[in-house]
C-alpha cells in the first residue's frame, strides 16, 4: 500500500477507537451509583474544556496555524500507531468496566463508594488516564504534526491535575487503605511512575 494509503486507513482505525471508546463511555456512564460527594466542579469543566482544546489543535488543519510536519510517515509508523491506540482503548475499557458503577467523569466519591484495587487498579491507580495517554501517543504517531504533540504533552498535565484531586478525595475517604495502596501501585506506568 502507498504510504498516504496506510496513513488514510491508520488514521481512520485509531479514530473507530475513539469512537468505540466514546461511545462505551456515554452507554456505561448509565449504570453508575448515585453522587455522595462532589469536589471543585469548575476544575472538571477547566479541564474538559483544555481537552477539547488540544484535541481540536492537533488537526492537520487548524487555520491560521503552522503545524509542522515533524517527521515522515511510514506505514510502520501507522502499525504501531494503531497498537498503541487499540492497547489504549483495551485498557481504558478493562479499567472502566472494573470500576463498575464507582466510575464519574467528575472527581466524586459515589455512594458506598469502593476502592477498587483489582483488575488494571493492581498494576496502576489510574489505568483509564494510562490508557488514554496511549490512545493520544497513538493519535500523534499518525498525524505526526507540532500542533499533536503539544497535545500529548498537555493531555497527560491536565489528567495529572485531576488525578491529583482524585488522590487527595480518595485519600480523605479511604485514610488508611488509599495511602497503603498508593505506596505500592504507581500511578499511571508500573514500576515508573
Amino acid at each position: 500500500m502507498l504510504p498516504s494509503l496506510t496513513r488514510i486507513v491508520a488514521g481512520e482505525i485509531v479514530a473507530l477507537c475513539f469512537a468505540i471508546f466514546l461511545v462505551y463511555w456515554m452507554i456505561a456512564a448509565f449504570n453508575t451509583k448515585r453522587t455522595a460527594e462532589r469536589h471543585d466542579p469548575w476544575m472538571t469543566w477547566l479541564t474538559r474544556g483544555v481537552l477539547v482544546v488540544l484535541i481540536a489543535l492537533s488537526s492537520r488543519r487548524v487555520p491560521g496555524s503552522n503545524n509542522r510536519v515533524l517527521w515522515v510517515y511510514t506505514p510502520m509508523i501507522g502499525l504501531i500507531a494503531v497498537l498503541v491506540t487499540l492497547m489504549g482503548l483495551m485498557i481504558v475499557v478493562w479499567a472502566r468496566a472494573t470500576l463498575a458503577g464507582n466510575w464519574s467523569a467528575d472527581v466524586v466519591l459515589k455512594e458506598n463508594h469502593e476502592l477498587i484495587v483489582r483488575g488494571p487498579y493492581r498494576y496502576v491507580r489510574h489505568p483509564i488516564y494510562s490508557g488514554l495517554i496511549l490512545m493520544a501517543i497513538g493519535s500523534v504517531l499518525v498525524w505526526g504534526t507540532m500542533a499533536a504533540v503539544v497535545v500529548l504533552i498537555g493531555v497527560p498535565l491536565m489528567l495529572w491535575v485531576k488525578l491529583s484531586q482524585e488522590e487527595r478525595l480518595l485519600t480523605a475517604h479511604f485514610p488508611e487503605a488509599y495511602p497503603h495502596y498508593k505506596s505500592r501501585v504507581k500511578a499511571l506506568i508500573p514500576f515508573i511512575i
